[in-house]
């Protein structure tokens, strides 16, 4: 288990909060080094230690815990032990320690130097190749089998386990790419057949592509967003951008970065996608709540590329909308209807009795686009809802998994936040 660890050393502790009786010499009361590391990860728990003083009538130590730097809310009286286990730590948070000494007479030292540390949880990631799909994760102290959940929906209950394993690797040999289609997986830690630690949920989810121009987006969180990483080897390239399939992305309105797959050429860049010059590795990012466009070339036999990555597990997603053109993406690898989507909310887009009134929603399609417009003010039963182009009835169009939308905020004067649901919490 990888820790973020930040360990310092401990100044001697040379005054008392108390004052002191003559018989007692303890005017250098120190503790020479302070250790935080974490162990037993199912409890997500923390180990501090710490070295011995040296005076006869030392009686013990107090460990102080608290969540803000200086503030402890809790402090435990371990007694003459120079270590101690903090149980019942969050991943992900940050955790600040500090020691003190005592006497035999309950004088207490000052507090060492502070140690912080934030608890990392064991990572999976998932790669997809021509042999299917391979799981990897970090091994769990303390565990000594993993069972592995499969199943097609990503909020699948994991109830009947696909494998029991000793391995920290697993590959999914019967994983097949399926337009607009995935397959998730769930890794227990067990031992003695009892659960001591449960995974992210991860999967892989396929993307289906038409000739010519698509806009797409990540329907899973990768655990590197470089265009290297999300499409690979996928897709197929050329020895030029013209002759290649290629990727785009908007940083704003106006300017945009491209990366195309070199193929054919015998050189070291064989198979990676590079930047619009050809000349180095492409940089660019490919983001899950973003969409981008991708071009592929109609002479071209692909028209699947597999996603790799976790399944948000966030109550929602937050996104900032400017004024103007937004592309975004949907995450959630599952499909969301736009009156599930908040984004009718107040605050967020602003409606209209018309459609050159409103703010709209535009999905991309190979003969055009199609848009919903928000309705409002009108004081009847269609505001609040999104309607097709004529107005004629409720838009059609919903939050796909790997499709891009373009938000055009037409009536904002500054950003605004969209708090996008999840459907896993919000159904």
């Amino acid at each position: 288990m990888q820790v973020s660890q930040k360990t310092k050393r401990i100044s001697s502790l040379s005054k008392f909060q108390k004052k002191q009786p003559a018989r007692i010499r303890m005017s250098s009361l120190c503790l020479l080094g302070l250790i935080v590391f974490s162990t037993a990860v199912w409890a997500g728990a923390i180990k501090v230690k710490w070295n011995a003083n040296s005076e006869p009538d030392l009686a013990g130590y107090r460990v102080h815990v608290g969540e803000a730097s200086g503030v402890y809310t809790s402090t435990i009286d371990v007694g003459d032990t120079t270590e101690y286990v903090i149980t019942g730590a969050e991943y992900g948070k940050s955790y600040y320690v500090g020691v003190s000494a005592y006497d035999e007479s309950g004088n207490e030292s000052e507090l060492s130097a502070e140690v912080s540390i934030t608890l990392q949880a064991p990572g999976i990631r998932a790669v997809f190749s021509a042999q299917g799909l391979r799981l990897s994760w970090q091994r769990v102290a303390g565990a000594d089998s993993y069972e592995i959940f499969r199943d097609a929906d990503p909020y699948f209950t994991a109830d009947q386990p696909f494998v029991l394993t000793p391995d920290t690797t697993f590959l999914d040999d019967a994983f097949v790419p399926a337009p607009d289609a995935g397959v998730y997986y769930q890794v227990v830690a067990l031992r003695n057949g009892a659960t001591i630690f449960t995974f992210s949920r991860i999967g892989g989810y396929t993307v289906h592509l038409d000739k010519g121009v698509n806009l797409v987006s990540l329907p899973l969180i990768p655990d590197s967003a470089g265009v290297n990483h999300v499409l690979g080897d996928q897709l197929t390239g050329g020895s030029s951008k013209a002759s290649s399939d290629y990727v785009m992305t908007f940083k704003d309105a106006n300017q945009t970065e491209s990366a195309w797959k070199v193929e054919g050429t015998g050189s070291p860049l064989d198979g990676k996608w590079v930047s619009e010059d050809g000349s180095t590795l492409s940089t660019l990012s490919l983001l899950p709540d973003q969409a981008f466009w991708l071009y592929r070339r109609g002479s071209h036999v692909d028209s699947l590329f597999t996603v790799t990555g976790l399944v948000s597990s966030d109550s929602n997603r937050v996104l900032t909308l400017k004024p103007g053109i937004n592309y975004i993406g949907t995450c959630y690898p599952t499909v969301v209807a736009l009156s599930n989507s908040a984004l009718n909310r107040d605050g967020v887009l602003r409606g209209g009795s018309s459609s050159g009134q409103s703010d709209k929603v535009f999905v991309y399609h190979p003969t055009g686009y199609e848009f919903a417009w928000l309705v409002s003010g009108t004081h009847t039963s269609w505001d609040g809802q999104f309607m097709n182009e004529s107005g004629t009835r409720v838009s059609p169009i919903s939050l796909k998994p790997g499709q891009g939308y373009i938000v055009w905020m037409k009536n904002a004067a500054a950003p605004v936040v969209w708090n996008y649901p999840n459907p896993m919490y919000n159904n």
